[in-house]
């Protein structure tokens, strides 16, 4: 494949090559979805955050959270809607965000900061890390295949590959030096901190010297801990070579025993018996004179050793009995001092419960009281609002019964007005006719309309003119109507009846029609006055509350209480500081007794290992001695 090279292709090592490459992973990417409360704080731990020592962490798990992808990667969903993330590129897919790690990262550096009280050490690391990229990018080339297809070719390692390889490493630089950037904006204080100087020489060497110091601790103690290890492994082989030759049986017997014909009882028979060979005997011999020499010069050269541990041995037990008093003694002290403090504790929450509910019981009291009171001020205004109420009632009524006293009076008024119009019409006109409907239900089918003349009736037949009209005005000429005339009597009665029975049923519907009219108009009187009532008393009940929290009563109680018991509180507050600093001389002198303590028992087992070994370097320089008296056959 025929390879061009472009001119100016391969990158430079102090240049990047591009200018939008960080724009590249933050534009057209999918926002991550909205967590609730509990995944974020999932989400947290993973950075290594505690979300409540380490608070102010929190602004780095909110930009991880939100941070775009690098270039190459995309965000997808499973069947179970559960978020992954795939590079295209190198066909990689985590659960994890790609940018996960290069996060923790920055909370080890913002503890690293916090820690160092600067961030030199950070800028040095990046400073690091922005010249090795320049460096491994130096040997990437951009080149162009035969089919003018771009690619890029690594001339030291021969890789190629057709992603800018320059796009996920400057992503990564480029966010951490973001979240540096935003790290001091955070840490103004820290930001500003000068890089320290140089350590001088004295400090170089008081530091080699401490160095040194420190090497030679741990090799005395590697020794001693390897002169632990080889007794203890001298012991071990002892103990298994013992073991293994009781386990072979008969070799340690080999050569010590024998077989031989011998002469046994009175009758001087001839028996197999089992008896030791001579060198056998001559061995033992031995053995047991160089045992009672080595116990004569053991017991000689270590009989003041062994009285001067005896003397040693009743002073220390002496010493260890007073010891074991006086820190009984101690113990004992403290336990009595342990029940006062529990004691004092047991007598400060009993006055404090005491003073609590004096203090609630009073403010029960107080609540109860303005209960009342309340109730009180309800009970007059709902008598108040009564008592105005009926009034009102008592004159709308008296109000309503005038209009109708004047409204008979004016209708009595128009009657006899009339009547006398209708006396002075008759006067006038004596005969008169009139087109009327017919009231006969049988004829009305036929003649709905009838035609129907009135005559003024006269005193007397002599009498004419106006003169005996107006003397003795109209008189029934039908007054002597009699017994023939029953027709017209029960006719007469029957209309009386009929004419009474309309006007009860007109007076009837009337009444109903004023009723209802009445009832209606009092029923949404009383509907008002109860909504106005239940609003003034919510009105009432939001300002008295708004009064009341206005003058803050509880905090003002509160107040009062503790400037009451200012004394008590001042006293309580001087017995806890003596408390903490009797705690902090007992936690002190205890310190230094179990100081002591270890420092004692370090002393005895070294004491004990020089012992050990003295004993071993004196039972050596007694090995020729042993060989002396060593005997062989």
């Amino acid at each position: 494949m025929a390879m061009s090279q472009t001119a100016g292709s391969s990158f430079a090592p102090g240049t990047t090559g591009f200018g939008s490459i960080a724009s590249a992973g933050t534009t057209g990417m999918p926002k991550r979805k909205q967590a609730s409360v509990v995944e974020m704080l999932e989400y947290v731990k993973s950075l290594n955050i505690d979300p409540i020592r380490e608070a102010d962490m929190l602004w780095i798990a909110e930009e991880a959270f939100n941070a775009p992808l690098p270039p190459g990667w995309t965000e997808h969903q499973d069947e179970q809607c559960r978020v992954y993330f795939h590079n295209s590129s190198t066909g990689e897919s985590t659960w994890k965000h790609p940018m996960d790690d290069l996060f923790r990262e920055i909370v080890d550096y913002q503890r690293r900061v916090v820690e160092v009280g600067g961030f030199w050490q950070i800028e040095d690391e990046i400073a690091e890390q922005e010249e090795n990229i320049r460096k491994d990018l130096a040997d990437w080339m951009e080149l162009f295949s035969e089919d003018g297809e771009k690619f890029f070719y690594n001339k030291h390692t021969e890789e190629s590959r057709f992603d800018d390889p320059r796009m996920a490493v400057y992503h990564v630089l480029y966010a951490r030096i973001k979240m540096v950037a935003r790290m001091k904006e955070r840490f103004p204080i820290l930001a500003r901190q000068p890089r320290p100087e140089e350590p001088t020489e004295a400090e170089k060497e008081l530091r080699r010297r401490r160095e040194e110091d420190r090497e030679h601790y741990m090799s005395c103690l590697l020794k001693i801990q390897t002169w632990g290890r080889v007794l203890l492994a001298k012991k071990k082989l002892q103990r298994a070579r013992e073991k293994a030759i009781v386990q072979k049986g008969p070799q340690p017997l080999r050569g010590m025993l024998r077989l031989r014909l011998e002469r046994v009882g009175a009758t001087g028979a001839k028996q197999l018996v089992l008896s030791q060979t001579t060198p056998a005997k001559r061995h033992r011999a031995a053995v047991k004179i160089q045992k009672r020499m080595r116990g004569i010069l053991t017991r000689k050269r270590f009989q003041p050793l062994v009285r001067h541990r005896c003397f040693l041995s009743k002073e220390m037990t002496k010493i260890q009995s007073m010891a074991r008093v006086w820190l009984a003694r101690r113990k004992v002290a403290r336990k009595k001092q342990q029940k006062l403090h529990v004691a004092a504790t047991k007598v400060q929450r009993t006055w404090r419960g005491y003073k609590d509910r004096q203090y609630v019981t009073a403010l029960r009291i107080d609540k109860a009281r303005y209960d009342r009171l309340m109730r009180s001020a309800i009970v007059i205004q709902s008598g108040v609002r009564m008592a105005l109420a009926r009034r009102e009632h008592d004159r709308r009524k008296l109000i309503r019964w005038a209009g109708g006293a004047s409204t008979i009076q004016r209708q009595a008024r128009i009657f006899l007005q009339r009547k006398e119009l209708h006396e002075l019409a008759l006067k006038d006109q004596p005969v008169q006719a009139m087109f009327t409907l017919n009231t006969n239900g049988m004829h009305r089918t036929v003649m709905p309309w009838t035609w129907r003349v009135f005559v003024a009736p006269w005193a007397g037949e002599e009498a004419s003119g106006e003169a005996s009209a107006e003397e003795n005005g109209f008189v029934d000429i039908f007054n002597k109507v009699g017994v023939s005339n029953w027709q017209t009597i029960a006719v007469v009665n029957c209309q009386k009846m009929v004419r009474g029975f309309l006007s009860r049923i007109r007076t009837q519907r009337l009444k109903t029609i004023a009723l209802c009219s009445v009832r209606s108009m009092v029923d949404g009187c009383l509907e008002e006055v109860t909504r106005r009532k239940a609003a003034a008393i919510k009105i009432q009940s939001i300002a008295r509350g708004f009064l009341v929290r206005r003058k803050n009563l509880i905090y003002e109680k509160r107040n009062a209480a503790w400037e009451a018991n200012v004394d008590n509180i001042v006293a309580v507050q001087a017995f806890f500081r003596r408390y903490l600093a009797q705690e902090v001389v007992v936690t002190g002198v205890l310190n230094n007794t179990a100081y002591f303590a270890a420092t004692m028992i370090q002393t005895s087992w070294r004491g004990w290992l020089a012992r050990r070994h003295v004993e071993r370097l004196r039972e050596e320089a007694l090995w020729p001695l042993k060989g002396w008296f060593e005997f062989t056959a």
